[in-house]
C-alpha cells in the first residue's frame, strides 16, 4: 500500500511507496497538479466539442487570413486593399508564433490562454527556486503568479503574449540569481535572451519591463558582499551583455517599435493643442490616483463592461475611469466656462449642445453627454479589470518592506537592499502612471 507524507523539504509531500514514481516527490510535479489543474478546470468548456473560447484580440478568422499564415509571414505581411492594398509588420519569431505555427488555429485558441498563464507561472516557480526559497513556497508562488488576477484577465482578453513577456522577465532573473550558473558572461548572455524575447512577445509593454529588468540587473551587484571596484565591475559587465544580446534577439522588433511609435512624431505640429491631444491620448489608459485600490482589492470599482451583463443586476458594471476620454469629465462639467471650452474643441451639433447647458443638474445633462461621446467615438468607462495583485501578495509586499529597517529583521543585508529595490520600483512606476493621468487630464 502506498502512502503519501508531507516531511519531505518546505512541506512539498513526498513518496514512501515503493510503486510511486520517484517525480511524484518533485516540487515541479506538484506545481503541474496545483497550476495545470486549476487552469483545466477554469477553461474547460475550450476542451468541448465545437467551442471555441472568444477572445477580444485574436480571432479564428483573423488568423486563418492569408496575409497572416505561417511560415510566411515571418517574411512579411501584404493585405490586399480596394485599389493598392497595405504593408504589415512582418511577424517575429517568437513563441507565440511557434504555437501558432505548429497549431491549427482552433486547437491554439483552446491553448493560448491556459498555455500563456502555465508559462508565467513555472517561470515564476523556476526564479523563487533561484532565490533558495523553500520547496512549498517555490510551489505557492508558481500557482499564486499563474492564477493572479491581472494576468488571467489579459489571457482571456487575447493578450496572452502579454503573459509570455512577464514569465520571459522571471526568466532573466533566474539567469541573473542562478547560483548554478557561476560565470557573470553566462548569466548575461541567458538573461539577454530572455529579455530579447519579452520584448518580442510584448511589444511596447515588454519594452517597458525591460527596463525594470535592466535596472536590476545594474543594481543587484551592489548588494553582494564585495568590494566596491569589484561591484562596478559586475554591474557594468552585466548590463553590456544583458544589453547586447538582448538587443541583437529583438532587433527586428525594436526597428518596428522606432517605425511605428517613435519615428515621425517629430516632424508633426508641435503646437500645444496638438501636444496636449497626444499626451491625452496616451494616458487615457493609466491609473487613476483612487483606484490604485484595486492593486490590492480587485473589482471594488466592477468588472465588466456593461454590454457584456444582460441580466437586471448590474452591480458588477464598471463605473471607474481607466480608459475613460479626459474631455468627457469637462463635457459633464457643472462649470458653464468648462463646458463650452470642451465643446470647441470637437463637432457638436446646435441642438445637442443648447441641450447640454440648458440643463440644471448633471444627471440632465447625461443624455446629451451621451451623445458627444457617441459622435465623436470616445470611450467613457471602457475597462477596469486588470490591475491587481491581490490581498495576500500586497500585504506579504508590505510585510517585506516594513521589515527593511528592523534591527532584528528576518531578511539577510542583500534581501532587504533587493526587497528595497523593487519597493522602489513598484511605488516609481504606480506615481509615474498616476502622474501621466494627471497632467493629461
Amino acid at each position: 500500500m502506498t502512502t503519501i507524507s508531507t516531511s519531505g523539504r518546505g512541506g512539498i509531500p513526498t513518496s514512501t511507496g515503493g510503486h510511486n514514481k520517484k517525480w511524484v516527490s518533485q516540487p515541479w510535479f506538484w506545481l503541474v497538479v496545483l497550476l495545470g489543474g486549476s487552469l483545466l478546470v477554469l477553461f474547460h468548456q475550450s476542451f468541448e466539442s465545437g467551442q471555441i473560447p472568444f477572445v477580444n484580440d485574436v480571432t479564428v478568422g483573423q488568423m486563418k487570413a492569408i496575409p497572416n499564415q505561417l511560415p510566411e509571414a515571418f517574411k512579411g505581411i501584404w493585405r490586399n486593399g480596394a485599389w493598392i492594398g497595405l504593408s504589415g509588420v512582418p511577424v517575429d519569431p517568437t513563441i507565440s508564433a511557434l504555437l501558432k505555427m505548429i497549431f491549427s488555429p482552433e486547437i491554439f485558441l483552446r491553448l493560448y490562454a491556459p498555455f500563456s498563464l502555465f508559462f508565467i507561472g513555472f517561470s515564476a516557480w523556476l526564479f523563487f527556486r533561484q532565490l533558495r526559497f523553500s520547496a512549498l513556497a517555490c510551489v505557492l508562488g508558481g500557482v499564486a503568479a499563474g492564477l493572479n488576477g491581472h494576468f488571467f484577465s489579459i489571457a482571456c482578453w487575447g493578450e496572452g503574449n502579454w503573459n509570455i513577456a512577464a514569465g520571459c522577465v522571471f526568466l532573466a532573473l533566474s539567469a541573473i540569481s542562478s547560483k548554478v550558473i557561476t560565470q557573470l558572461w553566462a548569466k548575461g548572455v541567458l538573461a539577454g535572451m530572455a529579455v530579447g524575447m519579452c520584448v518580442m512577445e510584448g511589444f511596447d509593454v515588454g519594452a517597458i519591463m525591460a527596463i525594470m529588468v535592466g535596472a536590476f540587473v545594474f543594481f543587484r551587484p551592489f548588494s553582494e558582499e564585495t568590494t566596491a571596484s569589484q561591484k562596478v565591475v559586475r554591474a557594468c559587465v552585466s548590463e553590456l551583455v544583458v544589453v547586447l544580446f538582448a538587443a541583437f534577439v529583438a532587433s527586428h522588433t525594436v526597428l518596428d517599435l522606432v517605425n511605428t511609435q517613435v519615428k515621425g512624431i517629430s516632424s508633426m505640429g508641435q503646437e500645444e493643442v496638438t501636444k496636449s491631444a497626444r499626451w491625452k491620448a496616451a494616458t487615457q489608459w493609466s491609473l487613476p490616483k483612487l483606484e490604485t485600490l484595486q492593486i490590492a482589492a480587485p473589482g471594488v470599482f466592477g468588472y465588466r463592461l456593461e454590454g457584456n451583463i444582460p441580466d437586471q443586476d448590474r452591480s458588477s458594471q464598471y463605473w471607474g475611469l481607466i480608459g475613460q476620454d479626459p474631455r468627457i469629465g469637462a463635457i459633464a462639467s457643472d462649470d458653464p466656462s468648462v463646458r463650452q471650452q470642451a465643446l470647441a474643441s470637437i463637432d457638436v451639433q446646435t441642438n445637442v449642445a443648447a441641450a447640454l447647458n440648458s440643463a440644471e443638474d448633471r444627471h440632465s445633462r447625461t443624455p446629451a453627454v451621451q451623445s458627444i461621446v457617441k459622435e465623436n467615438g470616445m470611450f467613457w468607462r471602457y475597462s477596469g479589470t486588470g490591475e491587481c495583485a491581490g490581498i495576500m501578495v500586497t500585504l506579504v509586499a508590505l510585510f517585506a518592506l516594513a521589515n527593511l529597517w528592523r534591527a532584528d529583521s528576518p531578511f539577510s543585508k542583500s534581501e532587504r537592499l533587493r526587497a528595497g529595490f523593487w519597493g522602489v520600483t513598484a511605488v516609481f512606476s504606480l506615481v509615474l502612471t498616476v502622474w501621466a493621468l494627471a497632467v493629461g487630464g
